[in-house]
């Protein structure tokens, strides 16, 4: 809840884009710098496809290969 500013529902997107992170490719979605997680859940994105554009716009995990695209 801390990082999702009281919004029970923001938190619970969170929490998912978090448990994806850290199965693949490891890392927490804190790892991934300036990405805006609020932006992508108010547009309705999932938390999988929030992921997905944050490590492909990461310039250290969007060149990992073998990452989902």
């Amino acid at each position: 809840m801390r990082y999702a500013g009281n919004d029970h529902g923001f938190a619970a997107w969170l929490l998912v884009a978090d448990t994806l992170a850290l199965r693949h490719p490891g890392v927490s979605i804190l790892d991934l710098s300036d990405w805006n997680w609020r932006e992508a859940y108010d547009r309705g994105e999932t938390p999988g496809s929030a992921l997905r554009q944050a490590m492909a716009c990461n310039d250290t995990f969007g060149l990992w290969p073998g990452r989902d695209t």
